[in-house]
């Protein structure tokens, strides 16, 4: 695996892992409030507004990541389907989180579902890292496929030489 795949391969590891921390975060935000019924009492007030600045940390992570991969892929970034809307996810959440920091419950579950909606992103980065090793393999079965046909063009050669070298002997020894 050269330089270039690793890096990327590793960098959706990453990604797949912050989605997968933030969305972990929302599940425990989501069982701490079904489990106080909505009534903050002390550990469980720290516990949510840590919670909400992971939250918050989160979604500043996706937006450099967003904007790291439009500054690296261009407008071709948007091509894909996912990309298109996974930024949808991300900028309308780190807006919704920024903008209406400590309203209500029903602006807390519109970003409940927004956040939940990143788990298309874990989808996105497993296709992604299985169409990079499918890149791979296709690569190396063409320079398998190139070193057979080497390999295969060298024992006719072989072959061709053996035959003339066998005739000659022959033709030596009836002489």
């Amino acid at each position: 695996m050269n330089t270039g795949h690793s890096y990327i391969a590793k960098s959706h590891y990453t990604i797949l892992l912050l989605v997968s921390l933030d969305v972990a975060c929302l599940f425990a935000d989501i069982i701490i409030n079904i489990l106080t019924c909505g009534h903050r009492t002390k550990p469980y007030d720290d516990a949510l507004t840590a919670l909400e600045y992971v939250s918050l940390l989160f979604s500043c992570l996706f937006v450099l990541e967003l904007i790291a991969s439009v500054w690296a892929f261009g407008c071709t970034f948007f091509q894909s389907k996912f990309h298109c809307f996974d930024a949808t996810i991300i900028i309308s959440s780190f807006i919704f989180e920024v903008a209406l920091q400590g309203v209500t419950e029903e602006v807390f579950s519109l970003i409940v579902i927004l956040r939940l909606m990143r788990v298309v992103k874990i989808i996105d980065e497993f296709s992604v890292g299985a169409s990079e090793q499918m890149k791979e393999l296709e690569d190396r079965i063409v320079e398998l496929e190139n070193e057979n046909d080497r390999l295969r063009e060298e024992v006719q050669h072989l072959n061709a030489e053996l035959s003339s070298r066998n005739e000659r002997e022959r033709v030596f020894d009836i002489m």
